[in-house]
C-alpha cells in the first residue's frame, strides 16, 4: 500500500519505520528545548 503526499512524494508503508510514539516523544523533546531556550533569553525584567 502506498500513500501519496503533497508534492508528489510516494511512501510505501513498509518504508515507514517510525512509530507514532517515537514522533510524539521527539516532538515533545523539541518543544521542551524550545521552551527552555525562550526562558533563557536575556531580556528586560518588568
Amino acid at each position: 500500500m502506498n500513500y501519496a503526499f503533497a508534492g508528489g512524494v510516494t511512501v510505501g508503508v513498509t518504508q515507514n519505520t517510525e512509530s507514532l510514539l517515537d514522533r510524539i516523544c521527539r516532538n515533545a523533546k523539541n518543544a521542551a528545548k524550545r521552551f527552555i531556550e525562550i526562558l533563557n533569553q536575556p531580556g528586560n525584567p518588568l
